[in-house]
């Protein structure tokens, strides 16, 4: 395989690890196919493949096959997911949604369901309609009807389940159909013989077949399911709101110069040489060139850096950065997916959907559970029915084997806790090339860290205050209560000025201010200038103030008291 490529699918249709396992397999037995790797937390598919020898639509046809649908998620520009990780994210929250619906309209039916058939052994009255002979046949005939109900608006399992079955690769839908339908079959087969036994005017055998009706086992088994699918699906949009955090970093719409004239237009139809303003305070939509003006940039969410970035024309800034103070003008050159937050948030994405070695185990044994089960459940009635001579006890028994038997988990538990960590680990600025290497880290015994300062709490507080005075201002002789009342007075006019800037610097020095003089009122600050990559400056009292860098301070002190800054 000369020319390989790799390309992303939306997988629909799957709803436990043998689904996972089975599109798996019929992908990579493709000629062409180089690996195949399919990960049920996202419904997705990544396959690395030789376009020479087979297509795109080669391998959704191989999905299909195996009762899926698969969809190539990779446009015309190549965006891939991080592009479309708003629009995945959406669908999770979607299914939950769905889910939560289908869950409320099953336990409706299914409440009063279970107080018509177990009612009368709880000692819960009964209305005259159901009670007596009549009233069994009545009672029979009731849950049916609500059983049925549940199952429609639970149809889904059985068009998954059978649909499986038909391709011969059985998954947990088809356990839940075949132990769900068997119940209700069987309680149509004991309605029949109750209308029989009413017909030969058997009392006795009419009170005895109605215990043996198990339409509320059907309904209960259709409904508790889908509680545990409303759950995963709460789990899986959840677990996606880290990655939505990164995608959130860039602003959703930009300021770009069209025909001698800003318009506001969405960042996604920024393209490469479009000049886009930026102004103080504003989010940075893309990367690019500084083509004019000078600012503070915070880096911090993408760096881990907690002080800003002095910027001036010629330098290049990142889409997701936070421009402090200058109004900005860019040339943008990387958009879209090939921005450097979309690249970090396809490698979260890809982080995220790569398999542990672990989790190989629990593919292998996927692949053969369900079919396995299945074969458990037919010897356990076998075997129950001869034991006992008791056909109803051994057909509860052989239902339980396949409903207790659900392998979602197995497909479920490794992806998710890759999903949740890796977006944890980049919403903290740790970003995990694959799972491997995360499983990899729990042997770790050694950090070796070579930048200083990255490493920190990622906020600026002030330790500790040195004042020089001015030649002739105190002297020696200054008492404790002078110097502490100059003390006081410069540092409440540096709060004032600091106030007056959003720099972390200058809120660290405000907070340390306000803490330590809680009660003091700060000064009034006139003509404050912000004097990008040097400093602060403004008048208090007429005073002219001067806060900032060395450079800034050797050009506003008299020559006699520059030895001493």
């Amino acid at each position: 395989m000369s020319n390989i490529v790799e390309s992303r699918f939306e997988v629909r249709g799957m709803t436990c690890a043998s689904c996972q396992a089975h599109v798996e397999r019929a992908v990579r037995e493709l000629a062409g196919v180089d690996r195949v790797e399919v990960n049920l937390m996202t419904n997705t598919m990544k396959v690395r493949f030789d376009p020479a020898v087979i297509s795109h639509s080669t391998i959704s046809e191989a999905v299909s096959s195996a009762g899926y649908t698969a969809v190539a998620e990779d446009g015309a520009d190549g965006g891939g997911a991080a592009a479309d990780a708003p629009a995945a994210l959406t669908a999770m929250q979607k299914e939950a949604l769905h889910l939560k619906k289908r869950l409320l309209s099953s336990v409706i039916f299914a409440v009063p369901l279970l107080y018509v058939s177990m009612g009368s052994m709880l000692g819960l009255p009964a209305p005259g309609f159901l009670q007596g002979t009549a009233g069994s046949m009545n009672s029979g005939l009731l849950q049916l009807l609500l059983t049925l109900i549940v199952i429609f608006i639970n149809r889904e399992f059985y068009i998954s389940g059978f649909k499986s079955l038909r391709s011969r690769s059985p998954n947990m839908d088809a356990l839940v159909a075949l132990g769900s339908g068997a119940a209700l079959l069987y309680g149509i087969v004991v309605l029949f013989q109750m209308n029989n036994a009413a017909g030969a005017a058997d009392m006795e055998r009419i009170a005895a077949l109605h215990h043996e009706l198990y339409f509320e086992s059907s309904a209960t088994i259709l409904t508790l399911i889908t509680v545990g699918k409303f759950l995963e699906a709460r789990s899986k949009a959840k677990t996606g709101d880290a990655v939505r955090q990164l995608m959130d970093l860039a602003p959703a719409v930009a300021l770009v110069e069209r025909e001698y004239a800003v318009v506001e237009i969405p960042t996604s139809q920024v393209r490469p040489g479009d000049i886009v303003h930026v102004k103080p305070g504003s989010g940075i939509p893309i990367d690019g060139v500084i083509l004019s003006g000078t600012s503070a940039v915070d880096e911090s969410a993408l760096t881990g850096e907690s002080l800003p970035v002095d910027k001036e024309a010629g330098d290049r800034v990142t889409g997701g950065t936070v421009n402090q103070q200058g109004f900005l003008r860019v040339t943008a050159d990387n958009v879209g997916s090939k921005s450097t937050l979309a690249r970090i948030v396809q490698l979260v994405e890809d982080a995220s959907g790569t398999k542990a070695p672990v989790a190989s185990l629990a593919d292998k044994v996927a692949a053969v559970f369900v079919p396995v089960v299945i074969t458990i459940a037919i010897v356990t009635f076998i075997i129950w029915s001869i034991a006992s001579r008791d056909f109803s006890l051994a057909f509860s028994m052989g239902i339980t084997v396949l409903v207790i038997s659900c392998p979602c988990a197995l497909g479920l538990a490794t992806p998710m806790g890759l999903m949740v960590s890796t977006g944890k680990a980049a919403k903290k600025g740790i970003l995990i090339k694959s799972g491997e290497v995360l499983e990899l880290a729990a042997e770790t015994e050694t950090i070796l860290l070579d930048k200083t300062g990255t490493i920190t709490a990622g906020k600026p507080e002030v330790t500790a205050v040195l004042l020089v005075e001015e030649a002739g201002a105190g002297g020696a002789g200054a008492g404790a209560a002078e110097a502490e009342a100059l003390r006081r007075e410069t540092l409440l006019s540096l709060a004032a000025i600091e106030g007056q800037s959003e720099h972390p610097l200058s809120l660290a020095v405000v907070s340390y201010v306000r803490e330590l003089y809680p009660e003091a009122e700060l000064p009034e600050v006139k003509a404050f200038r912000s004097l990008t990559g040097r400093g602060i400056s403004g008048k208090i009292a007429g005073q002219e103030w001067h806060v900032g860098s060395n450079r800034l301070l050797v050009e506003n002190t008299a020559a006699e008291n520059v030895s001493a800054l």
